[in-house]
């Protein structure tokens, strides 16, 4: 027979088993959510975009789309961005540029305690060889996806990896844009299975507001990135940066005019040029001012423009 005692404890255990369980739930939820912010999740709507206009390009041209590869690219493309955010952190960090003074306004995975050296390493690389995966899988039906992949891969590694480094040698933004555009020229070559012109001339007023993204970022970080010694464009030229800024901005409208009138584009892609005031007005403010928002604020106008010719080039076949 069970004693009084020995009910009398499993009664009492139970609300407890269920409690850690939950406090342990609660725990693990929480440590996810952080891993999950470290990875810098804002930051995914650049690939997004430019793997959709690749696809959306590519379903105008041929009028092909293949749901499964667009779902393997975006996820593909966007686990790249995520591995590439966590191994900028762990290498700056490493290389003392990052500091508890200077990463206030963001969660860092090791400064603030989320993860160790090693396992941030480890989630950065991890994240990566998730995405190259997809480029394996996709190389069944496009040889050339590995390739695109892996010089993807090492663009991205060449942006603040030793002995590269080019964050810090005035050349992240130049590496930014070559990068981004070839995600659009991958998409497209995915979409369609063709290397064409049209997938590197029409990736460009992408790329080029994303690469603003970043050099108004340096801009506005000129002073603590001078104390570590860096040496980005902005550090080096700055009234110079100021007008690129407004350049890689901007620029992007008259891009699309003349691609359209190239027959690279089709008509409709002009309705994305509608948001040239609104554009520009914001590009300006932001120049002169640069609030401590304005990366933030720069990749919201890019999601406004990006989405819209993501949009207005789909539907060039239906009008």
């Amino acid at each position: 027979m069970v004693s009084t005692v020995e009910l009398n404890r499993s009664r009492n255990d139970g609300p407890s088993l269920t409690m850690a369980f939950e406090v342990s739930m609660r725990g693990f939820i929480t440590s996810s959510k952080k891993i999950f912010m470290v990875s810098r999740p804002w930051s995914f709507v650049m690939p997004a975009i430019c793997t959709s206009f690749g696809f959306s390009l590519g379903y105008y041209m041929f009028r092909t789309f293949n749901p499964l590869f667009y779902v393997a690219v975006l996820l593909g493309t966007v686990l790249l961005n995520a591995s590439v955010n966590v191994l900028n952190d762990y290498f700056d960090y490493v290389q003392e540029i990052d500091t508890r003074e200077n990463t206030g306004y963001r969660l860092h995975p090791i400064i603030h305690g989320v993860m160790s050296e090693r396992g941030t390493l480890i989630l950065g690389i991890a994240l990566g060889v998730m995405g190259l995966s997809l480029a394996i899988y996709l190389t069944l039906y496009r040889p050339l996806a590995l390739p695109l992949g892996l010089l993807g891969v090492l663009l991205l590694y060449m942006y603040n990896g030793p002995p590269f480094n080019l964050k810090h040698r005035a050349l992240g933004e130049v590496l930014v844009f070559i990068t981004y555009d070839l995600i659009v020229l991958g998409s497209y070559y995915v979409s369609t299975g063709m290397i064409s012109s049209a997938g590197v001339l029409d990736g460009v007023p992408l790329a080029l507001p994303i690469a603003g993204v970043l050099l108004v970022n340096n801009l506005r970080d000129v002073e603590s990135d001078k104390r570590k010694g860096g040496k980005t464009l902005a550090i080096l030229f700055p009234n110079f940066s100021r007008r690129l800024y407004l350049f890689s901005m901007l620029s992007p409208y008259v891009i699309i005019v003349m691609l359209v009138m190239a027959r690279l584009l089709p008509p409709t892609s002009l309705i994305s040029v509608l948001t040239s005031l609104v554009v520009a007005k914001r590009s300006l403010k932001i120049s002169r001012e640069l609030p401590p928002d304005s990366p933030a604020e720069t990749s919201q106008i890019f999601m406004l423009f990006g989405t819209l010719y993501v949009l207005s080039t789909l539907i060039g076949n239906w009008v």
